[in-house]
């Protein structure tokens, strides 16, 4: 008897879960734009909670390079010889695959 509820239950919900399905389908279909607004909700407003000071201070801070005047200089010159010789020697895909291999 149990079993016999349960297996009701389940199709009841089946064929709930099928009909929003497909009255979700045809509201994307007959105005998707409406939709989406739906989905998003209501419109934020643009309102900052900190003050604008605190928020350009913040952003000065975060992106702001004290050197950003200077010259670099010659670009061969930026990397030195030892980290060019690091980053062009990378291991082989094959050695890869053997330490993942060992692992599992």
């Amino acid at each position: 008897m149990h079993e016999q509820i349960a297996y009701l239950r389940r199709a009841e919900n089946n064929r709930k879960d099928r009909k929003e399905i497909s009255r979700k389908q045809s509201n994307v279909t007959a105005n998707p734009f409406l939709f989406t607004k739906n989905l998003r909700g209501d419109k934020r407003l643009g309102r900052l909670d900190c003050p604008r000071q605190e928020n350009r201070g913040y952003l000065r801070n975060v992106h702001f390079d004290e050197n950003r005047e200077h010259d670099l200089g010659d670009p061969n010159t930026l990397m030195s010889s030892d980290h060019q010789r690091m980053s062009t020697t990378m291991p082989s895909r094959s050695c890869r695959k053997s330490e993942t291999s060992s692992e599992t």
